[in-house]
C-alpha cells in the first residue's frame, strides 16, 4: 500500500502481540489508496467484493471484471500485500472462526475512516464495521448506539449480532447482506421500505421535530437570507414523524434477488424525523451523483414524482399532502445546513418559485 493512511490502517489491523496468523491479499486500489483486500478464497473474495456498492459505470464495469476473475481463480494476480495479525487485534477473534477475511476500506479523505470486514463465524457470514482510533472509532460507537434505539417492528433495520468497544477500536457485526444497490426498477420496493416505516410514525408539527429546532439554531448563527424567512411560514405543518435514516441513499441500501430490501449505515439515523425527507434524499443523490443532472432537472424529478400516483399518495400519508415546496425546501435547507450534503445550488434554484 502506498499512502500513509492505508500504512497506518494496516498497522493497526495488524495490531500487537504473539503473531496469530500471515494473511495474504489480493487488492483492488481506487484513486491511488486500497478500496478491496480479497481473500485467496474466491467464494470469501466475491463475499467481500460484495461490500462494495458502485453506482458509476465505469465502477460496475470494473465490479464485473473482478467477478469474472473470481470465477477462474485468478484473482490472486492482482497486487498482493501481506498482513500479520496479532494477538492484540481487532481480527485475532475472526480468525479464531475463519482464515477466510476480506475487507474493504471507506473513503480515504473522511476524518472517521472505517473498515469493513467480511468472515465466517459457524455457519454464518458476518461483516464487522470496524473504526480504528479517533473520529473512526467515536462514529462506529454512535452508529451502534442509534442502531440499538431505532423502535422494533420496523423493517429493513440491521440486526447487531456482536459488538466489541475497547480504548483503541470499536466495532459492530451483523449478518452479511446479500444483493446490489437498487436501480430504478427497484424504487417501489425502496419506497415500500418507508410506507411501511409510516406506519409506526405519529403527527407532529415541524417546530416540534429536533431537525427543526437544528434548523433554528443553524438559521440563528448564520447568515441564510430570505431562505429561512419562506421556511419559517410552515413552522406549524402538520407532518408525520418516524423513523429516520439520514442518508438513504442507493449506495447504503441492498436489495437481495428475492426482492427484500435492507437498509445499512445508520450512523446519520435517529427514531424520529419528517417522513418524506428520506425518499426526497434518495432521489436527489441518485440524479445529481449517479445521473449528474443539473439542479433544474433535479428538482423537475422531485416535482413530477410528487404529481404521480405513488407520490401523491406518499405524500397525503406523510402530512404533505399539496405542499410539495415545503416538502422540498424543509429537506433542502436541513440537508445543506445540518446533514452537511452540497444543497447550495438545489437550495438557489428551489427559491426562484
Amino acid at each position: 500500500m502506498n499512502s500513509t493512511n492505508d500504512s497506518e490502517l494496516a498497522k493497526a489491523l495488524e495490531g500487537h502481540g504473539e503473531i496469530l496468523a500471515e494473511l495474504d491479499f489480493f487488492c483492488i486500489k481506487r484513486h491511488g489508496y486500497l478500496l478491496l483486500a480479497l481473500p485467496r478464497d474466491a467464494s470469501a473474495a466475491g463475499a467481500t467484493l460484495g461490500l462494495y456498492h458502485p453506482q458509476a459505470t465505469r465502477a460496475r464495469v470494473l465490479v464485473w471484471l473482478v467477478g469474472m476473475m473470481l470465477r477462474f481463480r485468478c484473482h490472486v494476480l492482482l497486487p498482493k500485500i501481506k498482513l500479520t495479525v496479532r494477538s492484540e487485534s481487532p481480527m485475532a477473534s475472526m480468525l479464531e472462526q475463519s482464515d477466510s477475511i476480506g475487507y474493504l476500506l471507506g473513503n480515504p479523505e473522511s476524518a472517521s475512516r472505517r473498515v469493513i470486514i467480511v468472515y465466517r463465524k459457524k455457519d454464518q457470514l458476518l461483516v464487522d464495521k470496524l473504526g480504528l482510533h479517533g473520529g473512526a472509532r467515536a462514529s462506529v460507537i454512535r452508529e451502534l448506539g442509534i442502531i440499538k434505539e431505532l423502535p422494533p417492528g420496523n423493517r429493513a433495520i440491521p440486526v447487531v449480532v456482536s459488538h466489541d468497544v475497547s480504548e483503541q477500536w470499536a466495532s459492530y457485526a451483523t449478518r452479511y447482506l446479500y444483493g446490489k444497490s437498487p436501480r430504478k426498477v427497484d424504487d417501489a420496493k425502496v419506497l415500500d421500505v418507508l410506507n411501511h416505516w409510516l406506519k409506526n410514525s405519529q403527527r407532529e408539527a415541524l417546530h416540534q421535530t429536533r431537525q427543526w429546532q437544528e434548523m433554528v439554531g443553524y438559521a440563528a448563527a448564520h447568515n441564510v437570507g430570505g431562505l429561512w424567512s419562506q421556511l419559517e411560514t410552515v413552522a406549524n405543518k402538520q407532518v408525520q414523524v418516524g423513523l429516520f435514516h439520514g442518508d438513504f441513499a442507493p449506495w447504503n441500501i441492498k436489495v437481495s434477488s428475492e426482492g427484500t430490501v435492507a437498509v445499512m449505515d445508520w450512523e446519520s439515523g435517529c427514531a424520529h424525523g419528517p417522513a418524506g425527507w428520506d425518499w426526497l434524499h434518495y432521489m436527489i443523490q441518485s440524479a445529481t451523483l449517479v445521473d449528474h443532472h443539473n439542479p433544474a432537472k433535479v428538482l423537475d424529478i422531485c416535482r413530477e414524482w410528487a404529481k404521480s400516483n405513488a407520490g401523491r399518495d406518499f405524500l397525503a400519508t406523510a402530512g404533505w399532502g399539496s405542499d410539495v415546496e415545503c416538502w422540498l425546501g424543509s429537506y433542502l435547507a436541513y440537508s445543506a445546513w445540518i446533514g452537511g450534503f452540497d444543497r447550495e445550488e438545489l437550495l438557489v434554484e428551489w427559491m426562484k418559485v
